[in-house]
């Protein structure tokens, strides 16, 4: 097959990609069309059952029959909640319908556990044209709530920016409510459009003073946008969707107060997908872990953000240069696609004890040049030099998991390596040792029950506002996050306890 022949394939299949997506939101208005309220429902451990409501737009002259079940996701059946698969019928003019699932309640539900509930179209009568909305699968979700710095819930847009073609016929935006509590009276929040490159009743169809209500359990709902379509190519064209005013003291509005919506002629969607279709392989490659050759490493190393100066920041140019004794060093460590990863796995073994070797050194020479003792330059800068990967290691969990446990349990994992196979086979070897040499082998404690003992106090103190950061709303009930007052102020709470740590040991050994 030819280059232009294959050209010519990969076009017909993108077109056909997107035409088959934007089927269902073109027919959001035009036709009959029956889906969930919302797209996300939430819930807390403490809940029974869960609400969901069925809405059925467009002409609804006739009676239709649809069915309902529940679709097992992290969260399982009969282990979160109970399976359930039923037909109802929506008589003639009938636009709502209320349908309940029931939960286990438990301590097994964790942050981001999902399950599904699909919606299937069943009998019709003759002539009867409904079909599934958009939403015709909904999320039933555990999430940690959200919120202002003002310790209020938050409704906001889930995205700054959409991207769409001028013949969509109806484009939707959604819209988040932090707050997972079941509000028996609803929550309502009013929205505009604005004009921007793009005009009003001419490149869309205009909303003044629009309304959306958060009934019940509803998390994430929607607002239908009507895009129209001129017929001629013309450049790229933006107009906003602002939120107003939130009615309800209890709520604030987010820091996504506004989102941007881009139309694009059908023609530049075509060649923007057929751009992303031709560079995806080469990026999914380039993004594979260990796939760098030796070469690859070196000139990361030693390039300002692995080389992509156009996205460098000042922070990069400056964690650049502090790190850069050690990327260069383990720049040259067999990469991992060699022999499966295990020369890289030995070698980073040997260059992290060699250099642990030499930052205990180096600071035992320091402490002794300033008079300091080994017993404090231990447990300040060898315990901070050898602590640092594991506080990045920590804060990139924190950033990327969707619950706190790898950020918490990465510390006391390392920890207790750091104390139990540290101390256990530096002791085995000097025991054996001296053993063979027939003396005894004694090390005197020192300060250390004295540190030991304000070790032991101040997690005590952390381990109560951990349980409490669970536990309280104030707090978000997590461990990690939540409003920002009380956030940050644990954050200066427990830096302070580890400056108290260090001074208190300090004055110990001094005097």
């Amino acid at each position: 097959m030819s280059s232009s022949q294959r050209k010519i394939g990969e076009f017909r299949e993108i077109e056909k990609l997107i035409e088959e997506t934007e089927v269902p939101q073109s027919n959001g208005r035009t036709k009959p069309i029956i889906e969930f309220s919302a797209r996300i429902y939430a819930i807390d451990k403490n809940d029974k059952q869960v609400k969901l409501t069925i809405v059925r737009r467009g002409l609804t002259k006739n009676a239709i029959n649809v069915n309902y079940t529940t679709v097992n996701g992290v969260a399982k059946r009969d282990q979160h909640f109970l399976f359930k698969s039923k037909s109802l019928q929506f008589v003639a003019n009938e636009a709502k319908r209320d349908i309940y699932i029931d939960l286990i309640q438990g301590d097994d539900w964790r942050i981001n556990h999902v399950f599904y509930v699909h919606l299937k179209v069943e009998d019709q009568s003759k002539g009867d044209k409904t079909k599934l909305g958009n939403c015709a699968n909904a999320r039933i979700l555990f999430v940690r709530e959200n919120y202002s710095f003002d310790g209020l819930p938050t409704i906001e847009f889930t995205k700054n920016n959409y991207l769409v073609t001028e013949s969509i016929g109806w484009m939707r935006v959604c819209v988040t409510k932090s707050y997972t509590g079941c509000l028996p009276n609803g929550v309502s929040i009013n929205f505009d459009t604005q004009d921007g490159s793009a005009d009003a009743y001419s490149d869309y169809m205009p909303i003044k003073n629009g309304q959306l209500i958060f009934n019940d359990q509803e998390y994430q709902k929607y607002i239908d946008i009507q895009i129209l379509n001129e017929g001629k190519d013309v450049k790229d064209q933006t107009f906003t969707l602002e939120i107003k005013r939130v009615h309800d003291p209890n709520f604030s509005i987010g820091a996504k107060c506004k989102t941007t919506i881009t139309i694009v002629p059908d023609n530049k969607m075509l060649k923007n997908v057929m751009n992303i279709h031709r560079l995806l392989g080469h990026y999914l490659k380039k993004m594979s872990p260990g796939q760098q050759s030796w070469r690859e490493q070196i000139l990361n190393a030693v390039s300002v953000n692995a080389g992509d100066l156009t996205n460098a920041t000042i922070c990069d140019c400056i964690t650049h240069a502090l790190a850069f004794p050690w990327k260069f060093t383990f720049a040259f460590i067999p990469p991992p696609s060699l022999m499966n990863g295990y020369p890289s796995f030995i070698f980073a073994l040997v260059v992290i004890g060699f250099l642990t070797a030499i930052v205990g050194d180096l600071a035992s020479i320091f402490g002794c040049m300033v008079g300091i003792k080994d017993s404090v330059t231990a447990i300040t800068l060898v315990a901070l030099g050898t602590s640092m990967p594991d506080t990045f290691a920590s804060k990139f969990a924190a950033e990327n998991d969707d619950s706190a446990d790898n950020a918490i349990g990465n510390v006391t994992g390392s920890n207790s390596v750091n104390v139990f196979l540290g101390l256990g086979v530096s002791w085995v070897v000097a025991a054996i040792y001296w053993a063979f040499k027939g003396e005894e082998f004694r090390v005197e404690s020192g300060d250390l029950s004295f540190s030991v003992a304000i070790f032991m106090g101040f997690s005590i103190i952390f381990l109560m506002i951990l349980t409490l950061r669970r536990r309280l709303s104030l707090f978000g009930r997590a461990e990690l996050g939540g409003p920002a007052v009380p956030r940050i102020a644990c954050s200066i709470l427990f830096c302070s306890f580890w400056i108290g740590y260090i001074f208190l040991s300090i004055w110990n050994s001094m005097t």
